[in-house]
């Protein structure tokens, strides 16, 4: 289903089930039109696999998070030097593959874990090998009680 917006932009939204409520996998045709078309949920860009970030690109990730723009998760992802980060992120894409669509997944090198920990502290930082969700319009300002 499509809808034209007032500020000249559309949506696209599918609802995926079955008559038996049992896992429904992402449609083929869903996973075509976010690989041909511009799509996005607020600052969210839907992409088949995980966004890798280092430590430079940490005002895009906090301006990701906080935006309450979006309706969508922000799946992020925390490392270290202790194991292959490229092994890692593929595994991340195979965890991950049927959030497409619903949500960005981010993978944070070493130093972006550890910069994006400092930066924002407890209880918002990821860990390290682990995946954290965020919902939109994280208040950084205002931790979670």
């Amino acid at each position: 289903m499509t809808c034209d917006t007032a500020d000249g932009g559309g949506w696209i939204q599918f609802n995926v089930r079955n008559d038996q409520g049992r896992f429904v996998a992402v449609p083929r045709l869903a996973r075509y039109l976010i690989q041909s078309l511009m799509l996005g949920d607020g600052r969210i860009e839907f992409t088949e696999k995980p966004r890798t970030l280092n430590a430079g690109h940490l005002d895009e990730l906090m301006a990701l998070l906080a935006d309450d723009q979006r309706h969508g998760l922000v799946f992020v992802a925390g490392t270290d030097d202790r194991l292959s980060f490229d092994r890692y992120v593929d595994k991340v894409a195979t965890w991950s593959r049927e959030t497409c669509g619903l949500g960005q997944v981010v993978v944070l090198d070493p130093p972006a874990t550890r910069a994006f920990a400092e930066r924002v502290g407890n209880p918002y930082a990821v860990r390290a090998w682990s995946i954290r969700n965020y919902h939109p319009g994280v208040d950084f300002i205002d931790p979670p009680g």
